[in-house]
């Protein structure tokens, strides 16, 4: 999910479910903090998937296509995972029963949304002002990415290089980008500034997955609305 006005787009990059589940759960503090008026929110490709920072620029250079049949689609942990992409398409191909389930109708469903939100994102990376968020703070992403799939989730200075050239792709070099990570999932030298670029280290907490409102709040109060 994004937001955006006429002056802000706030979007996700990845690496999980948390950015754009953080970024819906507190909508109405990013508009007051952005001093934005009439927002709205809009789904964009990277909300419900994991990505690491390779897959995301390797898809965003290819003009964020989608999976052309049920052969490119593998199954890792019982999870839908786009092979040769290197993502996992956490909440797609699920029946009424909430089971995980191979289709042809879970595949033209899939392309029919992404081909949405990939319209989406691209449309809303042209607003005056981008934000574009990625976080790695998801509690489930060590069972993820090490048990389920071949991801590499930790934040390194070759991770924040690809999701900024990803980004300035999509917005023509103009965006910002905030990265929220905790501190055994980043290799970063936090004494040393990154051009157009925030680091923010909060808390683990004890969500499966949702992430701390609380800490994510500290995060985008540092928005600069100017």
């Amino acid at each position: 999910m994004a937001y955006t006005d006429e002056n802000f787009a706030v979007l996700p990059l990845g690496c999980s479910c948390q950015t754009n589940h953080q970024i819906n759960a507190q909508i109405s503090l990013i508009g007051d903090v952005l001093r934005a008026s009439y927002p709205i929110q809009l789904s964009t490709y990277f909300d419900w998937i994991i990505a690491p920072s390779g897959s995301t620029l390797k898809l965003i250079e290819a003009g964020l296509p989608l999976p052309e049949s049920l052969d490119e689609i593998g199954w890792a942990c019982g999870k839908p995972e786009w092979v040769k992409e290197n993502i996992l398409f956490y909440h797609e191909f699920i029946d009424p029963w909430h089971n995980y389930y191979s289709s042809q109708e879970g595949l033209d469903s899939l392309r029919g949304k992404f081909s949405y939100t990939a319209s989406n994102l691209k449309t809303m990376a042209q607003a005056k002002k981008t934000i574009f968020m990625w976080s790695n703070s998801q509690n489930n992403l060590d069972h993820v990415s090490t048990e389920c799939a071949n991801l590499d989730v930790v934040l390194t200075y070759d991770a924040v290089d690809k999701i900024m050239r990803a980004g300035d792709i999509l917005s023509s070099g103009q965006a910002s980008y905030v990265f929220v990570t905790y501190e055994d999932r980043h290799a970063l030298d936090l004494t040393k500034t990154i051009d157009r670029a925030q680091v923010h280290v909060i808390a683990r907490d004890e969500s499966g997955w949702e992430g701390d409102e609380g800490e994510w709040a500290r995060v985008f109060r540092t928005f600069n609305p100017s």
